[in-house]
């Protein structure tokens, strides 16, 4: 897609209702600017070697997976799917068997038949060439373009998104085997926005989040509550969305080089919707449960919330008002 057509997708995505929810972020905390990686479509952290992350770029590339370091954006790894061949790749998602799928599943003019998910071992640093497994998929219902996957951390339940111009669906994929297409049904109920570029589960399995050109979308899973609408930082071309470290902060990066990742931290109202305290805490001088880590600065994302819980009030009765009109 040219920076020309990513443009008008995102003015189409913000006339059809902007996110409500502005996001607590940082400055650009990496920047991939490797001249092998100039359309960087999707954006995983290593669960072998957090300090890792996976990417792959879109149409046009060979088989490759590249491992960059979170910190910096560097290059330290590059990955090569022995024995196949891929159109688009588009997303990447860990499976719960902990390997690292890739989503050969672009398909913008909507005529592709050879669509396929390839799993392997997890990369770590080095270039080296190793097998995969492959297995085939198509749609139900004729061809759709998709650039998301997500696979539930506990089930290995596997779900695409289609990318709808003004609206897109979540499709079911059943069992994966070899060598006999698995093939995807739409999950009655769920809509989900237009323009969905990436997406990902947070790793306790409690809720997923899309991204658009703009804005990112929370769901509680597993039935698909929408809970909240996060903005995302301008970008020349948002594609991609990892969760980093349990959450509740993400990753958002872009195509094109330089390519800035930056991070985003899901509201604290919005992660408490996910994380609700237990019944049995209710009037018990507890800390709420926000994230298994801290944030960088040393401060847990409870602390972080405390101070802001007021401001927090005013923003969720906001929400909710702009929300229900739109509605």
């Amino acid at each position: 897609m040219t920076v020309r057509v990513a443009i008008a997708a995102a003015l189409l995505t913000w006339l059809a209702g902007a996110p409500t929810q502005a996001a607590d972020r940082d400055d650009d905390v990496a920047t991939i600017t490797d001249e092998r990686i100039p359309e960087s479509s999707a954006l995983v952290q290593s669960t072998v070697d957090p300090r890792l992350a996976y990417t792959v770029n879109d149409s046009g590339d060979r088989p490759y997976v590249y491992v960059i370091e979170l910190a910096s954006g560097d290059v330290v790894g590059l990955t090569t799917l022995g024995g196949v061949d891929v159109v688009d790749v588009e997303a990447l998602a860990i499976g719960a068997d902990d390997r690292l799928y890739v989503a050969d599943v672009g398909d913008n003019a909507a005529q592709r038949r050879d669509l396929a998910l390839h799993a392997l071992d997890q990369p770590r640093r080095g270039d080296v060439t190793t097998t995969v497994q492959t297995y085939p998929i198509r749609h139900g219902g004729g061809p759709q373009n998709v650039e998301t996957l997500l696979i539930d951390p506990a089930s290995g339940t596997t779900y695409l998104v289609t990318k709808g111009l003004l609206g897109g669906e979540v499709r079911r994929l059943p069992e994966l085997r070899e060598g006999r297409p698995a093939v995807s049904r739409p999950v009655a109920g769920v809509g989900v926005p237009g323009l969905v570029t990436d997406g990902a589960y947070l790793p306790d399995g409690s809720g997923v989040v899309l991204r658009t050109y703009g804005g990112a979308v929370v769901y509680a899973m597993p039935g698909w509550e929408e809970v909240g609408e996060v903005q995302l930082p301008p970008q020349r071309q948002g594609e991609s969305l990892a969760v980093i470290d349990g959450g509740p902060i993400m990753y958002v990066g872009t195509e094109g080089l330089p390519s800035p990742i930056q991070r985003v931290r899901i509201p604290g109202e919005i992660w408490r919707e996910l994380h609700p305290v237990p019944a049995e805490a209710v009037g018990r001088d507890v800390e709420r449960p926000v994230s298994p880590t801290a944030t960088d600065d040393g401060v847990s994302p409870v602390a972080a919330v405390v101070g802001s819980t007021g401001l927090l009030i005013v923003l969720g009765l906001l929400w909710s008002i702009v929300h229900r009109r739109r509605r």
